[in-house]
């Protein structure tokens, strides 16, 4: 019986050990802050998230706006989500999600209007909630954008759009609600992206 019990402590440890492993593989210990980060991964791009409240998504995974007919304005595959199920209602709504998406020689601009029009746009009747103002830097564009009517959204979110190579990292967050990403910790994640 004691050689039975040895056996199944040593493979309780090495299951253990295997879990701690491939958990290190996306869980990276920033020596400046010795905080737990998460690394977003795009095609040759990365940017760094706190790994508290954050969880990537499989590749396969993706967030997607639709029109009011179904037809897709705006999509991105394995974001990062912050605060997911931050909604009774609907479990599948976040505080904040991050992807990388292409540019496909678009400029940044360009990109970033698509996805702050697709933001603001309620589906019910077919119109924004609001005009889409975009304040645009050399590799930055951001806009705060106004959220279609719903018992889990907030009055506004924001959105900030950031040169990643031909790519973009396209940040969207709530603003004004508890659990909602604080700026200080946007801008991390906005200045990470290489």
């Amino acid at each position: 019986m004691t050689v039975l019990r040895r056996v199944v402590w040593v493979l309780g440890v090495v299951a253990a050990l295997a879990v701690v492993g491939t958990s290190a593989a996306a869980l990276v210990l920033d020596d400046d802050a010795e905080q737990p980060r998460l690394t977003l991964r795009g095609s040759g791009v990365s940017a760094t998230l706190p790994a508290a409240h954050w969880r990537i998504a499989p590749p396969d995974t993706g967030i997607v706006y639709r029109d009011a007919d179904g037809r897709r304005l705006v999509g991105l595959t394995g974001p990062a989500v912050y605060r997911e199920g931050a909604c009774v209602s609907d479990r599948t709504l976040s505080r904040a999600f991050a992807g990388f998406v292409p540019r496909s020689g678009r400029p940044l601009r360009t990109v970033a209007r698509a996805w702050a029009e697709a933001a603001t746009l309620d589906v019910t009747t077919g119109r924004p909630t609001g005009p889409v103002r975009l304040r645009v830097s050399e590799d930055r564009v951001d806009a705060d954008v106004g959220v279609p009517p719903g018992p889990c959204n907030p009055a506004r979110q924001h959105l900030t759009v950031v040169a990643a190579g031909d790519q973009a990292l396209v940040l969207l967050r709530d603003v004004g609600v508890a659990g909602a990403l604080p700026q200080e910790a946007a801008e991390e994640i906005v200045d990470s992206v290489r």
